[in-house]
């Protein structure tokens, strides 16, 4: 006897709301939203569709170091934050929908704040590479700051 047991809900569906049922000063927000997010996601393209051919160039004919991997990192963490915060504008779904999508939204942005902000102490390494005291002071602010988010 096999002992499988059927998916039964316990609790009723969420009401789904829609923009309908928002109230005027929410839908002026959002719309204000969707128009930041728009512009944003055309700047990102324009800045992958730019540098395409140096990004293809820097991975497939350079060496493979850290501060490459990171830099990938850090561009496709970002440009899916962005891409995935324009395609849920506007949209408000039941609460297991909104809470997997607000754990992509966490993880995209820690990872891409944690990784923009090591390239910058990479950059900041390479130009104070003897004065140990910045690039320490810098390294314990960074570790601070991605503590922190």
């Amino acid at each position: 006897m096999s002992s499988f047991k059927a998916f039964v809900p316990t609790q009723e569906p969420q009401e789904t709301l829609s923009q309908d049922s928002l109230p005027p000063e929410v839908e002026k927000m959002l719309k204000y939203f969707t128009y930041m997010c728009i512009g944003c996601v055309a700047a990102a393209s324009w800045d992958v569709l730019s540098h395409c051919l140096f990004d293809f160039d820097m991975l497939f004919n350079g060496r493979l170091r850290l501060p490459l991997i990171v830099y990938f990192v850090s561009r496709i963490s970002v440009v899916s934050l962005l891409f995935m915060e324009a395609a849920s504008v506007g949209i408000i779904s039941t609460a297991p929908a909104c809470a997997a999508a607000s754990t992509m939204f966490s993880v995209l942005f820690v990872t891409g704040v944690a990784s923009t902000t090591f390239l910058l102490f990479l950059r900041l390494r390479a130009i104070y590479i003897n004065n140990t005291l910045i690039v320490r002071t810098y390294f314990f602010f960074w570790l601070t700051f991605v503590g922190c988010v």
